[in-house]
């Protein structure tokens, strides 16, 4: 671990400003959540009924309730927000929801966000990666993210309300939140607390991570897709370690096991990962907001995405021996989510290709359409061609 100082002591709160996005970039470790729920909620009276906190997944709603004692939203507290009523206890708690759960409220008030006095947004770039998928469901498909970004820019554009957002990978913001002004916060990363990393290692096989790695030791790998996952468990029995795979409660289409679920409620309840297993294999319903405080060995982070990769990393509270990164050359393909379920256009696939960059092997420079598209099939995903207006498109889902 290197600094001395946690956010907490950095981070001068007179330099929040109304009407821009206040952003804070922090990696793991340096105590952006307690600054969160705890230093910003004694800015003010009243915090319980004027102080939120958005965060993206369900698991890391949990797992800080239970560290950090956050309040859920009920019917009751709504209407408390909308009466402007008093918490004479004045202890300092606030109510904690993911982004879905607030763009619902929102929906049902259209005045929630105007009765605010802060506003906070840990790991909003998943929000805005969230807002542009699609079920491939439809009756499952709702407004409640597009509405949540929505409100979220309109309670900055008032400016009413202070709105923080809090991350590790803030690109995505700058990039997608560019009809707001930001204010970046500044923060002495030198005098900053956080976890180091003491070896990097890429690789182009799993099978090869998996001869390296010692049984007594103990593994945290991420990847995003089910399916994915599913693979990479299997392959670590096959090498003798003891994987368990959790995802989303809400997936529907793959509900867990009771074995999963007691490790889930592990994780988020104590930090750990027990002691039966030595690979805690997780997905994007984990990626931004959990804490491991329990001991790691080694991450493997399994995805081309540079923001998953840090990501997957912040989700061990401690410093870290190896991180194992998929290589240029043999990243598996990972379709955004912004072009999963949609009808892509020329200029669309031009996109797509530039966004997943793959390069032909031994050359630098990166394969167009056709040859995206046959390595899509190859990995999984299912095309399906069609035409609009005179012009031909294709819609890409996610493999079984």
């Amino acid at each position: 671990m290197k600094g001395s100082k946690y956010l907490s002591e950095l981070v001068d709160c007179s330099t929040f400003q109304k009407g821009k996005l206040n952003l804070i970039e922090a990696p793991t470790g340096c105590g952006k959540t307690a600054f969160a729920l705890r230093r910003i909620p004694a800015l003010i009276k009243n915090a319980l009924f004027k102080v939120i906190f958005l965060i993206d997944t369900i698991n890391g709603r949990e797992q800080i309730k239970s560290i950090y004692h956050t309040m859920s939203p009920s019917p009751n507290w709504q209407k408390c927000v909308e009466t402007e009523m008093i918490d004479f206890m004045n202890d300092g708690r606030i109510v904690a929801m993911t982004y879905a759960k607030f763009g619902k409220m929102c929906e049902e008030d259209a005045f929630f966000v105007d009765k605010l006095d802060y506003i906070i947004c840990d790991e909003l770039p998943s929000l805005l990666v969230f807002k542009g998928i699609k079920n491939k469901k439809p009756e499952r498909n709702t407004t409640f993210h597009k509405t949540a970004k929505n409100e979220i820019v309109r309670a900055i554009k008032r400016g009413d309300a202070t709105v923080i957002a809090l991350t590790a990978t803030p690109k995505r913001i700058y990039r997608d939140m560019c009809d707001c002004v930001i204010n970046p916060i500044k923060v002495d990363t030198e005098q900053l607390i956080q976890f180091e990393t003491k070896k990097t290692i890429n690789y182009n096989s799993l099978n090869a991570v998996f001869d390296k790695v010692s049984k007594g030791e103990i593994g945290l790998c991420y990847a995003h897709l089910i399916g994915t996952m599913q693979r990479i468990e299997a392959m670590a029995v096959t090498a003798g370690l003891s994987p368990i795979c959790i995802w989303s409660i809400s997936n529907e289409d793959h509900i867990m096991t009771e074995e999963q679920l007691a490790v889930r409620k592990e994780v988020l309840e104590n930090s750990r990962i027990p002691p039966q297993y030595n690979l805690l294999i997780i997905n994007a319903s984990s990626e931004t907001s959990i804490k491991i405080k329990s001991r790691v060995d080694y991450v493997i982070a399994h995805t081309g995405s540079e923001d998953s990769k840090i990501q997957a990393r912040g989700r061990v509270n401690s410093d870290l021996e190896r991180l194992y990164v998929l290589s240029d050359e043999a990243c598996e393909i990972e379709v955004p989510e912004e072009f999963l379920g949609k009808k892509l256009f020329a200029e669309d696939k031009e996109a797509l290709c530039k966004a997943l960059s793959i390069f032909k092997p031994g050359k630098k420079e990166t394969y167009a359409w056709t040859g995206v598209k046959k390595r899509l099939i190859e990995a999984g995903y299912v095309l399906t061609k069609g035409r609009k207006n005179n012009k031909w498109y294709v819609e890409i889902t996610l493999p079984e």
